[in-house]
């Protein structure tokens, strides 16, 4: 078992960063904060979590008509990441699952569209053919949609 000292020098510190994140020492002083001002104990793993929305004013319009559409469905905010190829990602803004309709339904929502976008989402659509493809987008205060086919 090994012992993490309590009260390391500044050099020790820096060498061991993963044992003694920042916040666990006082701005001012240095000296090393117990428990109460993180809430965690000493060398204990600090979990980060963006606070900024990650959805833009189109994305939560269309989230909102979503929701009108979908009463019963379970709606995911990109939250759920498909694997096309060897190393390439895609996340849709959003993933419907309807139990009782037995659907599953990705939508990707674009201002505009660029190649790469493109591409992804015809590819998740040839990879993952049960799932059913849709891309949105505004024009003139309405939304418009097109189902993407493989």
């Amino acid at each position: 078992m090994s012992h993490i000292p309590n009260n390391p020098s500044a050099s020790f510190r820096r060498r061991n960063p993963h044992l003694y994140p920042p916040e666990m020492f006082h701005p001012v002083d240095g000296s090393l904060v117990h428990g109460v001002a993180t809430g965690k104990q000493p060398g204990a793993i600090i979990v980060r979590q963006s606070a900024k929305p990650t959805l833009n004013k189109t994305e939560t319009a269309f989230r909102d008509c979503l929701k009108l559409m979908n009463p019963d469905g379970f709606i995911t905010e990109q939250a759920i990441t498909f694997r096309l190829a060897n190393g390439v990602r895609y996340t849709p803004d959003f993933v419907v699952f309807n139990p009782l309709a037995g659907t599953v339904d990705a939508f990707e929502v674009k201002a505009f569209m660029r190649d790469d976008a493109a591409v992804k989402i015809k590819v998740a659509a040839s990879v993952y053919p049960f799932i059913k493809w849709t891309l949105a987008w505004r024009q003139k205060g309405d939304w418009k949609i097109q189902h993407v086919k493989a």
